[in-house]
């Protein structure tokens, strides 16, 4: 759980830039998965159609109905590891500003 916690933070921490830069279908899914692992199944009704943000949160997390909040945890910690891994982030949880100073490090060897 605590590794669960710190993705969260990481995921919702301002950087440089504001958010994270993440695709529609990215931000959804993690907002899914964190829904999941947090509070279980979706609940309420569906949002109509004029509110359509909520519809796709809604949609989302539907899709997750069943699972369990361990496994929600875990893949919402794989999809943060994978965001940043393929941002070049050399280890799971580092933050973004360390990265790009040791890029920018390698690209002056």
């Amino acid at each position: 759980k605590e590794k669960f916690l710190e993705a969260a933070a990481l995921v919702s921490r301002p950087n440089s830039g504001g958010q994270l830069n993440l695709n529609v279908e990215k931000q959804l899914t993690l907002y899914a998965l964190y829904k999941q692992a947090t509070l279980g199944n979706v609940s309420g009704d569906r949002p109509n159609l004029f509110n359509m943000t909520g519809r796709a949160k809604w949609d989302a997390w539907q899709r997750l109905k069943g699972m369990d909040s361990k496994a929600a945890m875990t893949e919402y910690i794989n999809q943060v590891d994978g965001i940043f891994l393929n941002g070049n982030v050399h280890a799971s949880f580092q933050s973004k500003e360390t990265c790009l100073k040791s890029n920018d490090d390698q690209k002056s060897i």
